[in-house]
């Protein structure tokens, strides 16, 4: 009992020795440098050299911070994707873009000390994929090699959920006269610098067209059509009919001209509106009517 009770004694005696050789040394010792490590930026990057990063960094958060605190006097363009990350004699390729765009952990790893980045050429203006048409995100992006077309999809933050379907996906090649036509199950097609990618739909079904109507019908203003229901009856009674004292025989249809046009359009946007200026037509019927006289002279 008292062999053991003697053991405890010094185990105690030498962890209170241990602790207090160190603890003035960890009082004055930031935890922030503790945990720092040291990252290389290299290639087409605003700026180069060896830079301090913490162990808790993603490599967006690092880039971030340097560009903040030399955004003053740097330029600020550089790519996110094809971002080389060297560790210990192996290469990882990078995509930050995709990153941005999806939220996926896996395109924006942690760092870790001595890691080197290296940063391609931002050559937007001829390496490069766009994409338009039914797609969330529409635009231009850095062309990486080995990219597919669920690539430039991924980027684009995949189809528009406003289509029922996609019909085709056409892809515009420089070295060819006609496009190449895909289906929307062919995503695993590799694509090559400055191609051009459409994606079709029905994009007519979903436009919102409408007409203006005004005057002497019940309930004026607009009337939604589609390509089945774009006859002026329809029109007429989905404006609640005529009142009783209208000039049936005396009905004014204008289209196609850029002064009504304007017209809607600044009706548009002001919702509040909740009347229709008919005097304000009237006026835009006069000039229509003058400048079509004088084009007849």
């Amino acid at each position: 009992m008292a062999k053991s009770s003697f053991l405890f004694f010094l185990i105690f005696l030498y962890n209170y020795v241990l602790s207090q050789v160190n603890l003035p040394n960890i009082k004055n010792y930031d935890i922030n440098q503790i945990q720092q490590i040291s990252v290389t930026i290299s290639g087409d990057f605003p700026v180069n050299g060896t830079f301090p990063a913490n162990v808790s960094e993603r490599l967006d958060e690092f880039i971030t911070r340097i560009i903040g605190n030399e955004k003053n006097s740097l330029r600020t363009k550089f790519a996110l994707r094809n971002i080389r990350l060297i560790r210990e004699n192996s290469t990882t390729i990078i995509d930050l873009h995709k990153y941005r765009m999806t939220g996926n952990l896996s395109y924006n790893p942690f760092l870790k000390n001595n890691d080197v980045i290296i940063f391609p050429k931002n050559d937007i203006e001829y390496n490069y994929i766009s994409i338009e048409g039914a797609v969330n995100n529409p635009g231009k992006f850095l062309f990486v090699k080995g990219d597919k077309l669920k690539d430039a999809i991924e980027l684009a933050l995949g189809f528009s959920e406003a289509f029922d379907k996609i019909d085709n996906i056409y892809i515009y090649r420089s070295n060819l006269s006609n496009p190449i036509i895909l289906q929307n199950n062919e995503l695993n097609f590799d694509l090559k610098p400055a191609d051009r990618i459409i994606v079709q739909a029905d994009f007519n079904s979903k436009k919102d067209r409408r007409v203006l109507v005004i005057g002497e019908v019940n309930n004026p203003g607009y009337i939604p059509i589609v390509y089945s229901n774009n006859n002026l009856k329809y029109v007429i009674q989905s404006a609640g009919g005529f009142r009783k004292n209208v000039d049936s025989t005396n009905i004014e249809l204008i289209k196609k001209s850029s002064l009504f046009y304007s017209y809607q359009t600044q009706t548009d946007l002001n919702f509040t509106q909740l009347y229709l200026n008919e005097y304000r037509i009237q006026e835009m019927k006069k000039n229509i009517e003058f400048l079509e006289l004088q084009r007849m002279a």
